[in-house]
């Protein structure tokens, strides 16, 4: 079992805090770069163009059965860890009831569940086994060529 110290409750929160100007940040850039289009004088490049999310990613379902690696530490990304402090809990597989959806470093997860409540998480593939849960629907951009 961890033992929390001040610290490291501590470090948790700052990073927490990081996220959240991560989070400003990138929206700020967001609304820059593809609603303003600030850094191209104000229009789109004319070698873009609107595309649908399936022209540009493809869904990802494999599956990872934590019944079938009870003694594996993963990297989970789950609603409740998102809504917490956005970063992954780290837990032993015999913990976890049911399957998950294997990540990349590729990989981008949009929640399924409310959609009034924006959940858009980017993994970060911290460890050698990264999921997530299948609350999530998991993309990853298509290649060019």
């Amino acid at each position: 079992m961890i033992q929390w110290t001040y610290q490291g409750l501590a470090l948790f929160h700052d990073i927490g805090k990081q996220n959240e100007n991560l989070e400003e940040q990138a929206r700020s850039i967001f609304q820059s770069w593809f609603v303003d289009y600030e850094p191209f004088g104000g229009s789109m490049p004319s070698d873009w163009q609107p595309s649908t999310l399936g022209q540009i990613a493809n869904m990802k379902t494999d599956s990872w059965s934590p019944v079938k690696n009870p003694d594996v530490v993963v990297e989970h990304y789950s609603i409740p860890s998102y809504d917490e402090q956005k970063f992954p809990v780290f837990e032993i597989a015999s913990g976890i009831k049911s399957n998950k959806y294997l990540l990349t470093p590729d990989s981008v997860m949009i929640s399924k569940l409310n959609p009034d409540t924006k959940r858009i998480w980017r993994s970060m593939c911290l460890s050698e086994h990264p999921v997530c849960s299948t609350e999530f629907i998991v993309y990853e951009a298509k290649k060019k060529g």
